[in-house]
């Protein structure tokens, strides 16, 4: 295995620095809502919890997806409030939070205050306080009722991961006012902007220099792929893993949502992988696999190639327009994986659609972006691959600020910073690059089939034990370009072999 210094030394040469969003990407995005929202909404978006592990130990605080979405701030116990007006149009903004309170802070850290109104670019600062006897009213309530008429519609985000005495007050005092804004959030968090197509690119990049070296030093159990991936991703400045890692060796990656991850590696076993890292809130998630030998076996390889033929007939159908929607790839994928497998003799020629869900029973992948599944209120098989909800490159013009691009420029002083392959050719990795190939937008979606090949009367027992998932994230624009983020990322079978004998 490769030495922590070293390891130390191959991390921190691509470290990215944390920064919440651009204030013209909030401001647009701000604007997006308030199109899409009814007009006269107050909308109300709280922050996550505090949770603690036990007693009063607590986890590492995460902010709300849709807070950071439309804010950028961090702290626990806050809400953003936007009213827009009778035509649509933002009509006020807020946002609540902690007061300053030195003896507080000196246990917890700091907070901004009333600095956080600058902070969040919004027009009114809310000190926001827990009710007490003394001062039973709630200061997010009592705004609200200051600037609602009998027009106003409240719309609330994030209901089941907010804080609930919030939700609750709020409901108790507009009982029949109260709405979901959630749907409204996930539709237009479904089309990612260039910022937001490049802070997943980030995350894939580094994923990416993790997984190499992870290969390189071909660890002998699974707690050491684990933390190993864990120590790499911090190093390169992210907020670690983005979810429990799968590290699955032989038998356990059969289960599909195996992470206990405390085994070891035998030789003759195949490993699967699935992890992904958090960077500013933007999600990678990566699915490999490799052979604890360094070098795959008959078998392993035959389902190994099988199912890598899948992944690239599914890419391949979303370059070429052959699909527009996830059911549309997901039936591209079924057929593939049965042609495929029936190939190499572990399905029989005559398999029935019960068989192929026995080896591959989830389906071809997820929206991506803030949360690793992304935007859970819309029915993915319903958003059409090929349309523009809107358009980002629209926003930023309604907003002054000319092609985006440009916008891009006039901030960093350099347009194009593309990452040069080594076959000479660029590859996009800032939002000025992808600014250039995708301006209006696109989505981000996750292409990952697999043979997971349990015990079963109609599969030869010499495939009994192996599982398969190759993942790679993907970006689809509606005007017809598509990007894969992984692409660095080995998944050759020689490839892979190769960068372990090193």
């Amino acid at each position: 295995m490769l030495k922590a210094l070293q390891l130390s030394k191959l991390a921190r040469s691509g470290v990215v620095q944390r920064s919440p969003p651009p204030l013209r990407e909030l401001l647009a995005r701000r604007n997006v809502l308030a199109s899409l929202v009814p007009p006269n909404t107050i909308a109300v978006i709280p922050s996550n919890n505090n949770a603690v592990q036990s007693n009063d130990i607590p986890f590492r605080f995460r902010q709300n997806s849709n807070l950071w979405y439309l804010t950028g701030f961090n702290e626990a116990d806050s809400t953003m409030i936007l009213q827009t007006d009778s035509d649509g149009k933002i009509q006020s903004t807020a946002i609540a939070c902690t007061q300053k309170d030195p003896a507080r802070e000196m246990w917890d850290g700091a907070v901004m205050g009333e600095k956080a109104a600058e902070f969040c670019h919004v027009d009114t600062y809310i000190p926001s306080r827990a009710p007490t006897v003394r001062a039973p009213s709630d200061p997010v309530v009592e705004y609200i009722e200051q600037i609602a008429t009998d027009e106003s519609q409240i719309a609330v985000a994030s209901e089941d991961s907010c804080n609930p005495s919030i939700l609750a007050r709020i409901r108790t005092a507009f009982p029949t006012a109260t709405t979901s804004l959630n749907r409204y959030l996930d539709q237009m968090r479904l089309l990612k902007s260039p910022f937001e197509l490049a802070q997943i690119q980030h995350a894939n990049e580094i994923t990416a220099s993790a997984i190499r070296h992870l290969l390189q030093s071909n660890p002998q159990h699974e707690y050491e792929v684990d933390a190993m991936l864990e120590y790499l991703y911090k190093l390169h400045g992210t907020d670690g893993h983005a979810f429990p890692p799968v590290v699955a060796a032989g038998k356990s990656a059969l289960t599909l949502h195996y992470i206990d991850n405390d085994k070891p590696v035998q030789s003759n076993q195949l490993v699967l992988l699935d992890t992904g890292c958090r960077l500013n809130y933007y999600h990678s998630d990566i699915s490999r696999c490799w052979p604890g030998s360094g070098k795959f076996s008959q078998e392993q390889r035959q389902v190994y190639q099988a199912v890598l033929n899948v992944q690239n007939s599914c890419i391949k159908a979303l370059q070429h327009g052959c699909v527009q929607n996830f059911w549309g790839l997901t039936q591209v994928c079924n057929e593939s994986t049965v042609k495929e497998l029936c190939e190499i003799g572990l399905l029989p020629p005559n398999a029935t659609d019960s068989l192929r869900q026995h080896v591959l029973p989830h389906s071809i992948g997820h929206f991506l972006g803030l949360d690793v599944h992304d935007c859970h209120t819309v029915p993915q098989y319903q958003v059409a691959l090929d349309k523009f909800p809107f358009s980002w490159q629209e926003q930023y013009e309604q907003l002054g600020m000319g092609k985006l691009s440009e916008a891009v420029q006039r901030e960093s002083g350099r347009l194009h910073s593309q990452n040069e392959g080594s076959d000479g050719n660029c590859f996009p990795s800032t939002e000025a690059d992808f600014a250039q190939i995708m301006p209006e937008g696109a989505f981000v979606l996750t292409v990952e089939p697999g043979c997971y090949v349990s015990p079963h009367k109609n599969i030869p027992q010499r495939f009994h034990g192996i599982g398969v998932r190759i993942e790679d994230n993907v970006a689809v624009s509606p005007n017809g370009t598509v990007w894969n983020f992984s692409h660095a990322i080995p998944k050759d079978v020689s490839e892979v072999e190769e960068l372990m004998k090193r």
